[in-house]
């Protein structure tokens, strides 16, 4: 029989066997709620940026959404795995 791991989260247990896929023990970590988040604030940072200093700031801003972090994420992550 497989080991369990627990991973606590937010006064959560959850158990994973070792057959977990790298991608499930990611989603533990960095949730679709994250992300939003982190577009969020992306995208606000962005509008008060360009708000306060607009003679800095000339180029076009297309805000970002969740695909977008979440590509950002997965080139960060494979420049890591390949360096």
């Amino acid at each position: 029989q497989n080991a369990f791991f627990q991973f606590i989260l937010l006064n959560t247990v959850r158990v994973f066997d070792t057959t977990a896929k790298p991608l499930e023990l990611f989603q533990l970590f960095y949730t679709e709620e994250l992300f939003r988040h982190l577009v969020q604030c992306t995208n606000d940072n962005a509008h008060r940026k360009r708000t306060a200093d607009p003679e800095s700031h000339t180029c076009t801003w297309t805000p970002v959404d969740v695909n977008d972090i979440n590509t950002y994420y997965g080139v960060l992550i494979m420049c890591d795995i390949l360096k």
